[in-house]
């Protein structure tokens, strides 16, 4: 029996249902309304080209910036951390032979003589034979000193010996030309070492721990050296305090001490370099100081501040490394005059400030790296005639604060990753701002509030969370040369300031508006690019309809390209000053009709504003719009810009629309020839076209799909056979060599290659194929059943 008679199905059955199939197939070979565009489908759709590359991508656009070091690649990096400043200090001879002895007390040089003779000690106080002092175990519970020498200027020297208990270990009054290494100081009530009025004196390699007040105490001493000394748990490790001068400190450990790792006050033209202070309360304090030079300093894991200078002058420091402080990192309070050099701070997430400078003028402060600081990164205030370079703040709440900081220089700088502002400049005159770089953070990139008198150049602000600069109630300052991109909210806002001139400047690719002028007066804005901002190119607002607008500002000689770029709804700007002056600014919408063929201008005027009030309808234009930009070569302090101006559509587009912002869609079929006016390369390079289109069926839609690519002339002849019906958006892209594009206004069409269909059965669903289809499968079954 074959397969087919176990099937109970007849021959002819098979053939009817063959038949069958085969309807089923043409019928949806024929009436599918959705077959799209050859090789598009849902999930294999062509992104955005420009949509991918400026705003899903860290990188700035090649067409437009270049940044302050690199025409095109640059952007700036997060600075390594360094490491601690790496030292070795020599062991403490652990395994002498001690003798026992009592404490020793030393007067003169006489006594020297007399004490060293009855003790069998070598030497006779020369510099070449110098009394020797070694070996000994001297312990007692005493409240002495268990070796104290005063009033000589003999040569001597203390080593390799074991001082236990005591007041103090070794106490040095009016005493030169000692030699104390190698000893073991530990036990002490008050001092391990303490000197006062004793001068060129060494101290090398002792350790001393378990202490009292302090581990070595300098009073009134001068020219003396600390080399390689190792001070633990004690309340100070090194104090220097009662006009010290010219004092050494070098290769130095402190740990644990309760209080501070380092004091220096009233010590003037100390060096202290090559220093470890780990667990400690504070890190080091330079106090009533002048001329001390700091250098090679790490200080970890202190419990209050890191360093800080207190009406200090003149200091200079250098190769700081601060981690894990709970309060200030670096703190400085009146102290001018100053030199503050390559200082990292890091992981001070429990600390209030990374750097902190208030009340110091004249200083120099450069090479700060700061991050992961839990309130503000790097703040200075009350700090006049300054010079503050190379900040680098970052992953803290707010990345550098400015305080009154009148007459001061800024530079170089970076912020970024910040959980609030990049850069707060405040309350500030007579400012030079230049080369700050913010980015990535999650409030405004650079805010400048009532500042006077001061010059913003040079500056990149970009992927921040809210403005890129941000001006409140701040007049006669100068923003030149900045580049203002990629921000999720307007690239600059100037609220209720005056006399602000905004020139040669780069705004593009913001999320919002390219500028804002919100109740500000007497503002120029010039020789500006405004590129493809999501809304407008400038806009100027006003609170209440009795204001109408902001009044007197000057918008002249500005290029606006592409603004509006990812919806037709909005002009390239709206500006409701009656009394603001908006001229000769060259608008990519806007380069024809030129019926005079005039070179200089287009014959029409702009609309760049409507105002609808109580009493009438008002309109502003740009009287004399440029027939081409102003800035075809835009050269930023050696930069040049190479850009290309957007492709005009001439065909398909709206005729019929009385309003040239509304594009009529325009109906397509069979092979449809697409026609525009080309675009110029500044550069003269040489341009090819392509043709994208996306749906206006599916809400929401992004993706465009290439209709035809690699054209080099100004027209195309579209097969629009393999669209499917239904709404879309066309653009023509320009391309040139160096991977610059543009693209022009995105134009309305509807598709329709649609056969005919039978009357009755216009529903693509259900044809009349379908409907025999069906029935021929059903009725034999029927009768079958009967």
């Amino acid at each position: 029996m074959s397969f087919l008679q176990k099937s109970k199905f007849s021959s002819t059955r098979v053939n009817r249902l063959w038949v069958i199939v085969c309807i089923l197939l043409l019928n949806l070979l024929i009436f599918n309304p959705n077959p799209g565009l050859k090789n598009w489908n849902t999930t294999n759709q062509m992104a955005d080209p420009e949509f991918d590359e400026f705003m899903n991508s860290m990188d700035p656009p090649k067409m437009i910036i270049p940044t302050k070091n690199n025409p095109f690649t640059d952007l700036p990096s997060v600075k390594t951390i360094q490491s601690p400043p790496q030292f070795k200090i020599s062991s403490v001879a652990a395994l002498n032979v001690y003798n026992i002895s009592s404490p020793i007390l030393i007067t003169s040089n006489v006594n020297f003589n007399s004490t060293a003779s009855s003790n069998g000690w070598t030497g006779n106080g020369t510099q070449f034979n110098p009394f020797i002092i070694e070996n000994l175990n001297i312990t007692s519970t005493l409240s002495i000193e268990l070796i104290a020498i005063q009033n000589t200027d003999v040569f001597f020297e203390i080593n390799d010996c074991l001082l236990d208990g005591g007041y103090k270990g070794i106490y040095m009054e009016n005493v030169t030309q000692g030699l104390i290494y190698n000893n073991t100081i530990t036990n002490f009530t008050n001092a391990g070492i303490d000197s006062l009025r004793s001068n060129n004196n060494t101290f090398s390699t002792n350790y001393i721990h378990n202490g009292g007040l302090f581990g070595i105490n300098f009073r009134k001493t001068n020219q003396s050296s600390l080399l390689n000394n190792n001070i633990t748990h004690s309340q100070y490790g090194i104090i220097f305090s009662m006009d010290c001068v010219n004092n050494s400190i070098s290769n130095l450990i402190i740990e644990n001490c309760y209080y501070r790792g380092v004091e220096l006050i009233k010590s003037n033209f100390s060096d202290v370099s090559f220093i470890s202070i780990v667990d400690c309360g504070s890190g080091m304090r330079i106090s009533y100081s002048e001329n001390c030079s700091l250098s090679e300093i790490t200080i970890m894991n202190m419990s209050n501040y890191g360093c800080s200078l207190l009406y200090a002058t003149s200091c200079n420091l250098t190769n700081f490394y601060m981690s894990e402080i709970a309060d200030q990192g670096y703190k400085q309070e009146y102290s001018n005059s100053c030199i503050v050099n390559n200082i990292t701070i890091n992981n001070n997430q429990i600390g209030n400030y990374g750097f902190y400078c208030s009340d110091s003028h004249n200083c120099m402060i450069s090479n700060i790296f700061v991050t992961n600081v839990r309130y503000r990164g790097f703040s200075i205030s009350d700090g006049f005639n300054s010079s503050i370079q190379n900040i680098n703040s970052s992953y803290s709440q707010l990345g550098i604060l400015l305080r009154r900081i009148n007459g001061s220089i800024i530079s170089s700088c970076v912020s970024s990753h910040n959980t609030e502002d990049g850069v707060i400049i405040y309350a500030s005159d007579n400012v030079e701002v230049s080369n700050i770089e913010t980015w990535n953070n999650s409030d405004v990139g650079i805010e400048i509030n009532l500042v006077r008198y001061s010059n913003i150049s040079d500056c990149s602000s970009f992927n921040n969370s809210a403005y890129g600069i941000r001006i409140e109630y701040s007049h006669y300052c100068l923003l030149e040369f900045n580049y203002i991109f990629n921000n999720s909210n307007t690239g600059v806002m100037i609220w209720d300031s005056t006399h602000i001139s905004i020139v040669s400047n780069l705004i593009f690719l913001n999320d919002q508006s390219g500028l804002i002028l919100q109740n500000s007066f007497h503002s120029l804005v010039g020789n500006s690019i405004f590129y493809k901002n999501k809304y407008l190119g400038v806009l100027t607002e006003y609170w209440n309809e009795n204001e109408k607008g902001n009044t007197n500002n000057t918008i002249w000689l500005n290029d606006f390209i592409a603004n509006g770029w990812e919806t037709t709804e909005f002009k390239q700007s709206n500006i409701y000053g009656a009394t603001d002056d908006v001229s000769y600014n060259f608008w990519d919408t806007h380069t024809y009709p030129n019926i005079d063929m005039n070179i200089d201008y287009v014959d029409v005027p702009f609309l760049i504003g409507e105002y609808w009030g109580e009493e009438s309808e008002l309109y502003y234009y740009d009287d004399f719009p440029m027939s081409v930009p102003n800035v075809l070569i835009f050269t930023l302090h050696n930069h040049t810009l190479h850009y290309l101006t957007r492709p005009m559509l001439t065909y398909p587009v709206s005729h019929n629309a009385s309003d040239p912002y509304y594009h009529e869609p325009v109906m397509l079929r069979g092979t449809s020839t697409i026609e525009w006016e080309s675009s110029i390369d500044s550069a003269g390079d040489d341009i090819t076209y392509s043709i994208s289109i996306r749906s206006r069926n599916v809400m929401g839609e992004q993706n465009w799909t290439l209709a035809g690519e690699g054209i080099t002339s100004s027209s195309y002849d579209w097969d629009t056979t393999s669209v499917y019906k239904g709404e879309f958006q066309i653009r023509i892209v320009a391309s040139c060599p160096s991977g610059i594009r543009t693209n022009s206004i995105y134009q309305e069409i509807y598709i329709d290659n649609s056969p005919p269909v039978l009357s009755g059965f216009s529903s693509p669903g259900w044809s009349f194929l379908t409907i025999i289809s069906i029935a021929l499968v059903i009725f034999p079954y029927r009768r079958r059943n009967r």
